[in-house]
């Protein structure tokens, strides 16, 4: 509704883009401009939709970190206006982006996170303040489902980095710890540490398997590079396993063939330690040391 006194949103909702939205609020335009909307949107993650409503660069910063599936909830936004006129204003916005199911590729594919995005800006003709920080739930990592996760996303706005500080969640008996930062510029560069410790791990058993192996993972690995450029990734690593049992197929011809190069008996090896680094799309072991049971 317009009229003398400004511009009035009366629980005005719709579709858009992918999902659908609701404003509630005014914009006074008597003296000087003073708004104070509600916003609501309930959405796919990456729907541009829902930045395009959002302060410009509130929106592009959303953009960059380039969410993917899933869905998002914000529940109660509110953007506040406030100037002399409209060439003169200082728009803020703050609001809770809820996150369920959502994927981000930070140089390793981090997937079906849960959790929320708490965001505060300050426009006024240029940046004066932002603030974006993603607090985690759960999330899927190195193929490990993780839980009770601390840490968080954190924006940068000096950088124009995102920072991961100490995203540490539990799987299994372990912990997988998420190090780095990604860049929201052109750049798109980024830098990541993964730190496991104690994670179990077992291969599949099928008929057809030369082996399987059961254990404790614990290691690094960290990769730096260009987003969606597999080419300009490098990295490198260090993986441990532990407390392990391996147990070989002994019908297998290709497990007659390694054994005869006098490894420990299948039944006594029970771990490994493995260096590798990582060029473009290839990740290369470059020692494998088994070990054992046997003196």
């Amino acid at each position: 509704v317009f009229d003398n006194e400004g511009i009035h949103f009366n629980k005005l909702s719709g579709a858009l883009g992918g999902g659908s939205f609701a404003l509630h609020g005014s914009i006074g335009i008597e003296d000087d401009i003073n708004g104070d909307v509600g916003l609501t949107w309930d959405g796919p993650s990456n729907d541009g939709s829902l930045f395009a409503v959002l302060p410009k660069v509130i929106g592009e910063t959303l953009t960059a970190i380039k969410l993917s599936g899933g869905d998002s909830k914000l529940p109660d936004g509110r953007l506040v206006m406030k100037g002399e006129s409209w060439d003169a204003l200082t728009i803020s916005f703050i609001g809770d982006v809820f996150l369920s199911g959502v994927s981000v590729d930070v140089g390793i594919p981090l997937k079906d996170i849960t959790g929320f995005t708490q965001i505060y800006g300050e426009y006024d003709g240029s940046l004066s303040e932002l603030n974006i920080k993603l607090e985690v739930d759960e999330l899927l990592a190195l193929g490990r489902p993780l839980h009770n996760v601390e840490g968080e996303f954190i924006f940068d706005n000096q950088e124009n980095n995102i920072i991961f500080d100490q995203l540490r969640g539990v799987s299994g008996h372990g912990a997988v710890t998420v190090e780095g930062w990604l860049s929201t510029n052109e750049s798109k560069k980024y830098e990541v540490t993964v730190l496991v410790d104690g994670v179990d791990i077992g291969s599949k058993r099928s008929d057809d398997a030369l082996a399987t192996l059961q254990g404790a993972l614990s290691g690094w690995i960290t990769i730096a590079g260009e987003r969606s450029t597999a080419e300009n990734r490098v990295g490198a690593g260090y993986l441990q396993i532990t407390d392990g049992e391996l147990e070989v197929d002994p019908l297998s011809s290709t497990a007659v063939s390694l054994l005869n190069l006098a490894l420990p008996g299948a039944s006594t090896i029970e771990g490994a330690d493995i260096e590798l680094h990582i060029n473009g799309s290839r990740m290369n072991l470059d020692d494998i040391r088994l070990t054992s049971s046997e003196e």
